[in-house]
């Protein structure tokens, strides 16, 4: 991949940098490139540098003389993001369970999940029909409320010649603590493949990136680095770890590591 000028790393606006890097190398590479800036613009090397876009490592920063190797790990709880497209699948499959009968023609409903655990789609599709069944058949504004407890808590209907779509509403979730053990997991996956990161490079460094949502909606799967973090010890092939959390005031943070031991 071509080269990426950065002056101390950057003085282009960052939109505009992921904009290019977008139509250079694609919409993923593009959002790692955000981010090593960002990374850049905290750190404050002490040299102009350039910032090679590649694969084994993700990047490579070459600044006095040094050649840094960067990869990157985003980190995220990825079951509230399996949740949250399960109930779309839900709510998505029960309306065509129900394709045909005139009491939904011309309504859209939203329906809010409850607090039961989630069943299969097949399942769940079948229980809101059967849940339908409590709703008045005139076209009007009408709600079904249950405890919270079960699968459905609320589901709305509305008239609307327009927009027909059944919809799971957001359900809120609350960001989980990073914890010492999944970070050096992940950590490890890493690992494995150092050697080769490091064949071209005089250093290698890790960088870990919290999220605040891949998909823009807040909280679904965030982890939150905890203020115990900054005791914790790493084992690594890599010569530096460092984490970003989005969600932020203080994104930035060198985690302390202690080398591997020769397999």
């Amino acid at each position: 991949m071509e080269s990426l000028q950065l002056a101390r790393p950057t003085r282009r606006p960052l939109r505009q940098v992921v904009v290019d890097a977008a139509q250079r190398f694609g919409r993923k590479k593009a959002i790692e490139v955000g981010r090593m800036h960002l990374f850049l613009d905290e750190l404050g090397p002490p040299a102009d540098g350039v910032l090679v876009a590649g694969e084994t490592p993700d990047f490579t920063y070459t600044t006095a003389g040094r050649r840094i190797g960067i990869e990157i790990r985003t980190l995220f709880d990825n079951r509230p993001v399996e949740d949250a497209a399960r109930r779309e699948r839900i709510v998505t499959e029960a309306q065509k369970l129900a394709a045909g009968n005139a009491r939904f023609d011309r309504r859209r409903l939203w329906v809010t999940f409850g607090n039961a655990p989630l069943p299969t789609v097949k399942e769940g599709a079948e229980e809101l029909v059967r849940q339908l069944d409590r709703l008045p058949p005139t076209p009007e504004i009408a709600k079904i409320s249950n405890d919270r407890s079960s699968l459905f808590s609320e589901i709305s209907a509305f008239p609307n010649d327009t927009d027909t779509r059944w919809r799971a509403v957001g359900k809120a979730e609350s960001p989980e603590e990073l914890t010492q053990p999944v970070l050096q997991r992940a950590v490890n996956e890493k690992d494995s493949k150092a050697r080769q990161y490091r064949r071209d490079c005089t250093e290698l460094w890790l960088l870990v990136v919290l999220p605040f949502f891949p998909a823009q909606k807040p909280a679904f799967g965030q982890l939150r680095r905890p203020a115990a973090a900054e005791r914790w010890i790493l084992r690594t092939a890599f010569d530096r770890v460092f984490m970003f959390e989005d969600d932020s005031d203080v994104p930035l943070h060198e985690v302390d590591t202690v080398p591997l031991k020769p397999a």
